[in-house]
């Protein structure tokens, strides 16, 4: 796990091993730009693209588009195993051509306020 901080709790930045080393640098950081709060947080890596697809959805678009409701027979093991299929084969089209998120999430943000002094 690691930690960052930010200035106004919404562009992070940092890859701290410790809570307490990105608390040290964000309380560096806003006493020279004269502010009296920063914000904390765990670094996380996204979810794995590949899980943002779902064939349930995909066959909804098709039906819409094709304008036939009823066009879609398949059983939820069919859709699962589609799903299951897809997603394998998205995930090593990612690896091929190293396309996974270099970004982070940040998670269990803390607002830090402190004093000027």
């Amino acid at each position: 796990m690691r930690f960052c901080y930010s200035m106004n709790g919404e562009s992070f930045t940092g890859a701290f091993k410790t809570c307490e080393e990105a608390k040290a640098e964000g309380h560096a950081i806003a006493l020279e730009c004269g502010r009296d709060s920063f914000w904390v947080g765990e670094s996380a890596s996204p979810p794995p693209p590949e899980h943002s697809w779902y064939a349930d959805e995909w066959l909804e678009y098709l039906s819409e588009w094709t304008e036939d409701e009823d066009w879609d027979k398949s059983t939820k093991e069919q859709r699962e195993e589609l799903e299951s299929e897809v997603r394998a084969l998205m995930s090593k089209w990612l690896d091929k051509y190293d396309l996974r998120p270099k970004f982070f999430v940040v998670e269990n943000v803390v607002q830090i306020k402190q004093s000027r002094d």
